[in-house]
């Protein structure tokens, strides 16, 4: 539900930048104050990100999530209060550090509470909370006044102020900072009164001893963000975020309403603004289904192929049609559908995966934050790259960086499916599957036996051991089924279900 509030907030310039035009009690902004209006907020966010990162990780996920009203609602009061463009931008400051603490603190606390195979399930619910915020505000504004949605805003923020209140800790960052029968009555509250959690726990505990997890001091915590466990889950998610933003799925999100207008849509704008909406928020459902039975990597390049694909042929038809018809409206839509499956669902969702516990506060609140600033830029130049290119070939870039995209997937991205958070952190903080195969690949039986016998010369070099010893996230990941004896966990540690 806080997810909601930042989506409301990041809607809110697409209805309201046409409707400040007639707008008798403030001043007409213009082309350079619009700019401003729709991208201060994604300016201001990445410092919220790294406020909630430092809560969490020193507070507890819980407090961050309450503090992250608190800049929600005085920016969106400070916005309803407005006489002039730059009261809303200076509004749209203030409420876009909340965003970025909003959209920071439910990514951890969603990860730590649920079970390996229900968390892309439920990590894509933030996705589609995004998607509800933007909805609704994209039919509020189609009947309200601007200063009435400022209003709401401020209104629905002070609600889950208090509610978040009650919401219990973690049970990860409860045994990270606290007891462990503490943290077995916390896990308790999530799993219910009758789930039998001594399993889940043993493995809690392992996890714990095997990683030394405790709460780091300050300066632990920012040593920590360059070691291989933090500097590669962020160099491999951070291009995948460049290609999204960039193929342009959040620049639609502040300018649908000028974008349908130019693209000559026979459908109303604010009819096509509230569909748009609707298709997004009906994708992340069926998104939050389909992880269920589909990888992550599968997904996220068929979303990168059809977003270049329908960008492609958009541009093209925008460039020879020059009469109005419901070609853009639905060319849109399905650019918006496969947008959702992988671009806006799966970059942070993946990262929120591979970032190790005891600074994940912390990064993953860097790693928003970075996504902040380049939707900032992103969302900043597209008025002035459209009136440069003109839409249809801006259009077409988008298609482009998608393709690149495309290919940045099928080579890097790693696949977390089913496996535990301490499967995926083990595997950062080995060098070697990383150095010897990519993560796309899966090797038959035939090739097993040449890479086991290369892992084997190398551990034997290095470390003396035998591969049996190694994690099983190095042979999961890159070995088919059919291979014996590859999802085993080290055998000085309990075993660790991962379809629990």
């Amino acid at each position: 539900m806080v997810i909601i509030g930042a989506g409301m907030a990041f809607g809110f310039s697409a209805v309201t930048l046409p409707a400040l035009k007639g707008d008798e009690t403030i001043e007409t902004p213009t082309e350079y104050e619009k700019a401003w209006i729709a991208s201060v907020i994604n300016l201001t966010a990445p410092l919220g990100c790294i406020i909630c990162g430092w809560i969490m990780d020193k507070c507890g996920r819980k407090p961050a999530l309450v503090c992250s009203q608190v800049p929600m609602i005085i920016g969106w009061l400070y916005t309803w209060r407005a006489t002039a463009p730059k009261d809303i931008i200076l509004g749209r400051t203030i409420a876009g550090i909340g965003c970025g603490m909003a959209t920071s603190a439910p990514r951890p606390y969603i990860t730590e509470i649920t079970l390996p195979n229900m968390r892309a399930t439920v990590g894509v619910l933030i996705t589609l909370g995004i998607s509800l915020g933007l909805t609704i505000e994209a039919a509020l504004g189609s009947v309200l006044k601007w200063r009435i949605l400022s209003l709401i805003g401020g209104i629905y923020s002070l609600i889950f102020l208090v509610a978040n209140i009650f919401l219990p800790e973690t049970p990860y960052y409860v045994l990270m900072t606290s007891t462990m029968a503490k943290a077995r009555i916390t896990l308790q509250k999530f799993r219910g009164p009758n789930y039998n959690i001594n399993k889940e726990m043993e493995s809690l505990l392992y996890f714990r001893d095997m990683n030394q997890i405790r709460r780091l001091t300050t300066k632990e915590l920012f040593r920590s963000l360059f070691k291989p466990a933090a500097c590669k889950p962020f160099w491999i998610v951070f291009p995948y975020i460049i290609f999204a933003q960039f193929s342009g799925i959040t620049i639609l999100f502040f300018y649908t309403i000028e974008i349908l207008k130019e693209c000559r849509s026979s459908v109303d704008p604010h009819a096509g603004n509230i569909a748009l909406g609707a298709t997004r928020s009906i994708i992340s459902i069926l998104t939050s289904i389909i992880l269920f039975k589909i990888k992550r990597r599968p997904l996220a390049i068929l979303s990168a192929l059809g977003v270049a694909v329908t960008c492609i042929l958009l541009s093209i038809y925008l460039l020879y049609s020059t009469k109005e018809s419901v070609v853009p409206q639905l060319a849109l839509i399905i650019y918006v559908a496969f947008g959702t499956i992988g671009y806006y669902s799966l970059p942070i969702l993946i990262a929120f995966e591979l970032i190790p516990l005891q600074f994940r506060g912390l990064l993953g609140g860097i790693m928003i934050a970075v996504t902040n600033l380049i939707m900032f830029v992103c969302i900043q130049s597209f008025p002035f790259m459209k009136r440069a290119l003109t839409l249809p070939y801006t259009i077409l870039l988008f298609g482009i960086f998608s393709i690149l995209g495309a290919v940045f997937i099928s080579i890097v991205l790693p696949e977390t499916r089913h496996l535990t958070l301490y499967q995926i952190e083990q595997f950062y903080k080995k060098p070697l599957p990383t150095a010897l195969a990519p993560s796309s690949a899966i090797l038959t039986s035939s090739e097993y036996g040449i890479f086991q016998t290369i892992i084997n010369v190398f551990a034997k070099l290095k470390r003396n051991k035998t591969i049996k010893d190694l994690p099983n996230i190095t042979l999961q990941r890159h070995f088919k089924d059919s291979v014996p004896n590859v999802t085993k966990v080290p055998t000085n540690g309990p075993r660790i279900n991962e379809q629990e």
